[in-house]
């Protein structure tokens, strides 16, 4: 099974299990569109051991949460910094 987000008409990147070696892994990676209007990988991407990919999911979340929590903050400062300038 995989799944793929285009990124234009020309790159998209698939998200897929794979194995090597008689091992599991999670496959991250960017696919171009060859003349013949196939895909096929290009050497952008990482393939992350499965035991390992049950831990994307937790990790991705606090990544967003801290960019979350930094866009707030900016977002704060700038509307503080726009109350002093009206008093």
């Amino acid at each position: 099974m995989s799944k793929s987000i285009r990124k234009n008409p020309q790159l998209k990147t698939v998200v897929e299990l794979s194995e090597y070696k008689g091992k599991q892994y999670l496959n991250i990676r960017d696919w171009y569109k060859r003349a013949d209007g196939e895909y096929a990988p290009t050497t952008k991407g990482v393939a992350i051991p499965l035991e390992l990919a049950e831990e994307l999911p937790r990790m991705i979340k606090q990544v967003l949460a801290i960019k979350v929590e930094k866009k707030h903050k900016s977002k704060h400062k700038k509307s503080r910094k726009h109350d002093d300038e009206e008093e």
